[in-house]
């Protein structure tokens, strides 16, 4: 019978997207097929995969994959038969990234959603566009006048930062609109929405996978494929949608992230490209401990802004 490995819907939508390169690179290397067990899969589809549920008589012989920590962890995969991925931690660097961008070049979405997602920037078609990512939700927001990334990986930026921020992109390009993906509702962000010039997709269903931590008013897909079509992106650190949206899916991008220490009385910020590096330690690390990061000192020191990418569909 056919080896399988199976991923199923163990964790967020970009964090899921994350295993396909190792997922990939299994498949290359010992023949498994890879079955996806994803209830968002009528929104995209990705190539050389399957469609399918873990049932339990795959259980019974099946192996874990929840970890790397040496060479021979990956090649005792060869001799099971199926196997559950659930993580995006895999082999370093050198054996994954041949397969990290091409497994996000066989994610295709919807041509519904596409058609959709061209037509809502067409409202904007005439002013640069940046888009903003807030995550809040299983990301812990703490004091309400400063941040410090140092201390933990999912801490939420406090709305003050997206604000200044903002208002120094008016600073470089009075007629820009900004596209807000965020967790929770529209009404959480009122310094936002009602001092800004904001587009939000209002999508026309619920998404499928509305999971608690990461529960949104809008819908998921379109949010992180729209994101992606944005060339800067004020984006959330260590969080697997932003880092996707800007250096994996669509076309090279900046995320514009804030000083890993600050406070209230004196945000900061500053400009991150990874594109094509897995989020594994360096999206993660980077975030929290600025490194790969160029301090922004004035609006004028920002790159040009720009329409959307959508040519990359």
């Amino acid at each position: 019978m056919t080896k399988k490995l199976f991923i199923s819907n163990y964790v967020g939508l970009a964090s899921r997207f994350e295993t396909l390169a190792m997922a990939f690179m299994i498949k290359d290397y010992f023949g498994h097929e890879i079955i996806l067990d994803w209830p968002d899969l009528d929104d995209f589809n990705v190539l050389e995969t399957k469609k399918g549920k873990l049932w339990p008589q795959y259980r019974l012989n099946w192996f874990k994959i929840l970890n790397y920590k040496h060479p021979n962890d990956f090649l005792r995969l060869q001799q099971k038969k199926y196997l559950s991925l659930r993580t995006q931690y895999g082999p370093p660097d050198y054996l994954l990234n041949k397969y990290y961008l091409s497994s996000y070049r066989k994610i295709k979405l919807n041509p519904n959603h596409i058609i959709n997602i061209i037509d809502f920037f067409k409202q904007a078609e005439h002013r640069p566009i940046v888009g903003v990512h807030i995550r809040r939700g299983d990301f812990i927001l703490e004091g309400e006048d400063s941040y410090n990334a140092t201390r933990q990986e999912s801490l939420s930026v406090p709305t003050w930062w997206y604000v200044h921020v903002m208002n120094e992109i008016k600073k470089r390009e009075p007629n820009v609109s900004f596209f807000v993906s965020y967790t929770g509702s529209e009404s959480d962000y009122p310094e936002i929405f009602d001092n800004f010039d904001c587009l939000t997709y209002e999508p026309h269903f619920q998404y499928s996978d509305n999971s608690k931590g990461h529960y949104s008013d809008k819908h998921a897909v379109i949010d992180l494929f729209a994101l992606a079509c944005c060339k800067m992106i004020i984006a959330s650190p260590c969080s697997s949608f932003s880092h996707v949206a800007v250096n994996a899916l669509g076309s090279e991008s900046i995320a514009i992230l804030p000083k890993n220490k600050m406070n209230k009385k004196k945000p900061e910020y500053g400009m991150m490209s990874l594109w094509g590096r897995q989020a594994r330690n360096i999206w993660y690390d980077s975030c929290r401990s600025n490194e790969n990061w160029e301090l922004i000192i004035s609006a004028k020191d920002l790159p040009d802004l720009s329409q959307p990418d959508l040519s990359w569909f």
